[in-house]
């Protein structure tokens, strides 16, 4: 009946009546489990919380179940991907366009794919690389869990791992909040870049949540090598993901992206031939 059980002197549930194990309710419950007790919003960041600082131990400890691991992924990835997105955003808004040109969907002959921010003015190829880094970000966050399974592990330890894998994904959700302070203190420093004292001081906090913002994907691997540790047992595990994760990532990310554009010119090219 979801209520929170937590602080009851009897064995029922005052809500139910149903008897219920007070040994299970004392366990290390994650606070995203109980979001509807306590809040989303403070369930969430207190999730991120201890999975960023003692992902390890929760992985081990916790009690979890798949339904909610899944649904706290999609929010972080939604926030980190949206993250993403605007500051894209912020940058192809720099890019004046040269050329009415560089707007058309069949623009591989004449595009200077040396030149990064040539390719960004195109909105075609601008568009498609948005829905190429969503889908990078969701298959990313996923071949961990390869690692998290073992050939004897029962079904209820299979979603265990799925959702320990899911709930992983948390010190990426750090990015938004130190991205987002990295740009006030960048419009701080653009704003007084004629007081030094303020442009210098801007400008170091701006570099520091810009590194911080950097380290969250270094964070999240770490942890993540920790998680595959505790709950499969085997250092070797642990090992085999260390080496073959960053190799796998940026592998996915150039087939993911190459592909959806190589994809989607394709058939802008077969459209247009089909109407002439």
């Amino acid at each position: 009946c979801h209520q929170n059980l937590r602080g009851v002197s009897s064995d029922r549930c005052p809500e139910c009546g149903q008897r219920f194990d007070r040994a299970h309710v004392l366990q290390f419950v994650i606070p995203w489990e109980q979001r509807k007790q306590i809040g989303r919003f403070r369930a969430y960041w207190r999730t991120v919380r201890i999975f960023t600082f003692r992902g390890s131990a929760a992985a081990e400890e916790a009690e979890i179940t798949l339904s909610a691991a899944l649904s706290f992924k999609c929010v972080t990835v939604l926030f980190v991907w949206l993250t993403a997105a605007v500051l894209m955003q912020c940058g192809k808004s720099a890019m004046r366009p040269n050329s009415a040109r560089q707007q058309s969907l069949l623009y591989f002959q004449s595009l200077d794919f040396t030149d990064l921010a040539d390719l960004f003015r195109n909105s075609y190829f601008f568009a498609v690389s948005l829905v190429a880094l969503c889908v990078f970000i969701i298959s990313a966050t996923a071949i961990p869990g390869w690692f998290y399974y073992q050939r004897h592990q029962t079904n209820a330890q299979k979603r265990r791992a799925a959702a320990v894998c899911c709930y992983g994904i948390a010190p990426l959700a750090w990015m938004p909040v130190l991205t987002a302070l990295a740009l006030l203190f960048l419009g701080l420093e653009i704003s007084y870049e004629h007081l030094p004292l303020i442009f210098y001081a801007a400008a170091a906090v701006f570099g520091t949540f810009g590194v911080l913002c950097g380290l969250c994907p270094v964070v999240y691997a770490w942890s993540t090598l920790g998680s595959i540790r505790k709950v499969t047992g085997s250092r070797s595990k642990a090992i085999a993901a260390a080496i073959l994760l960053p190799i796998l990532w940026p592998a996915l990310a150039g087939v993911i992206f190459f592909w959806m554009q190589f994809a989607v010119n394709y058939l802008a090219f077969i459209y247009v031939s089909l109407r002439q």
